[in-house]
Formats: C-alpha cells, structure tokens, sequence
C-alpha cells in the first residue's frame, strides 16, 4: 500500500511539473534562487488570504494548481479531483464520511472525508513541488454533482452520511465546485510559517527565515503576475473554523467550520 501511494505521489509530482514548466511565474522563482529551506511563498490577495503562485502543488498524488492559505482557519477543503482520482482511496482500507461546511451565509456545502484505517497518514502534501508534512486525511469539497457521483460509487458506508448526500444531491438549489484549495495556516504545525505583510514564507522547522530572506521574497513576489483565480471570493460567506488538526474526531465525523470573520 505505502509503494503504490508512493507512485501516485511521484507520478502527481512529475504531471505538475511537466505542466508548469513553460510558466513565467515559475520561471521567476526558479531565478530568485531562495535557500533551500523555504518550501513556499505565498502572496496576499484583496481577501486578505495567501496565494501561493507556484501551480506544482499535491495532496496524496492529487495535483492542484490553485492554493490559497488562510490565517484565521484551521480545516483544509480541496475541489472535487474527480471519480477516477478518488478510486485510488476506494479500497476497504480507506475510511469516507460525510460531514459539512458551514458558515455564517447561505453557503453550506457537503464534505467528503477520507481516511487510511492502517496507517495515521494518508499521503504527502507538497506545496510548489517541495514536502511539506504528511495529511491525516483528505477533505473534499462536494458540489450538488460530485455528491451524487460520491452516492453512485458506493463507498459512503454510515446511514447519516448516505442520507445526508441523498438530501444534498436533491435540494433545489445547485451547489457549485470549488475552483482552489483553502488550507488553515495552523495545520501547517510541523514547518515554520511567517507572515510579513503582504507575503507568507514556509520553510524547514529547523530554520526560521531571516530578515534577509523575507525582503528577497517580498521583491520577488512583487514582480510575479497574480495567478488566475487570485481574487476569487468563492468562500466569503463562510464563517470560522474551530476544529483542532490534531484531535482525530473531525476527520472522523467530517464535522468542520471553515470560514473564519473578517
């Protein structure tokens, strides 16, 4: 199981890469030569959340290309990969549940959690193609469609969670997929996460940026055009996430709130 997740991760790095190497922004990092230590930079956005413009970016093997880090919240909700992707979670070992993401606004979407019962990670996560931590689990995003292909594949085991994807799938009023991933600052706990204004650095837990390095990154980043998607608001009605990273049992009931006040 470990080698065939670690071929899906290796096979995710390699498409990312090879799909942004004509990139411009991509281009401009490579030359900005930053340590070694720092993992991701990151730009900030008219939400006031973290863009991190590189596109070289995976969950478990999951490539996505639009990553934005948010200070206030504590979940991480990813865009629906598809049915092809989630069929290489599909075997017995692997733990689905339905939960929700809700918030002050009408934006109250369903969740799908995954979780490995073997083991207490699920995959890698890798933010512009460095390591970043290993993922307890994964947490999807479901739009009125991708809830009812999550209902087809027959997965979902617990009565709760089949009837709350039964009712969501048929509410009358549509539910959209989500276009990036929204990672909570605070379940980056085992890198060193700085905010300097208008840019955000990892790096390496043994290595805290210095002065030096956030102004070089600062300059850098000032020159990259914004990514597509860079100002998308698609969460703000959404209220705050009060659900620990470490306690097991969100990802076991997918009981999370994502979007924190203003």
């Amino acid at each position: 199981k470990k080698k065939k997740r670690r071929a899906r991760e290796a096979m995710a790095t390699m498409n990312t890469g090879n799909n942004e190497d004509g990139s411009p922004r991509t281009a401009i990092l490579k030359q900005a030569n930053f340590p070694p230590s720092i993992l991701a930079v990151a730009k900030k956005n008219t939400k006031k959340r973290f863009f991190i413009p590189s596109s070289v970016n995976s969950f478990a093997g999951i490539p996505y290309p639009y990553v934005m880090i948010d200070n206030g919240c504590s979940s991480m909700l990813l865009p629906f990969p598809g049915e092809e992707a989630l069929r290489e979670f599909a075997d017995e070992n692997h733990i689905w549940r339905v939960g929700g993401s809700r918030g002050t606004g009408a934006v109250n979407s369903v969740t799908l959690t995954i979780t490995n019962s073997l083991y207490r990670t699920i995959g890698t996560m890798r933010l512009a193609n460095n390591p970043v931590m290993e993922l307890p689990g994964l947490r999807f995003h479901l739009s009125t469609a991708s809830a009812q292909i999550v209902l087809n594949m027959g997965r979902v085991r617990n009565r709760t969670d089949i009837q709350k994807l039964q009712d969501f799938a048929n509410q009358n009023h549509a539910s959209n997929e989500r276009h990036h991933v929204l990672l909570g600052q605070t379940l980056l706990d085992t890198v060193v996460s700085v905010q300097a204004r208008d840019a955000f650095v990892i790096s390496q837990a043994d290595h805290v940026p210095s002065a030096d390095d956030i102004r070089r990154v600062r300059q850098v980043l000032a020159t990259i055009e914004n990514p597509e998607w860079f100002d998308d608001l698609e969460d703000e009605d959404h209220d705050g996430d009060e659900a620990d990273w470490e306690d097991c049992s969100p990802w076991n009931t997918g009981d999370f709130i994502d979007e924190p006040n203003d």
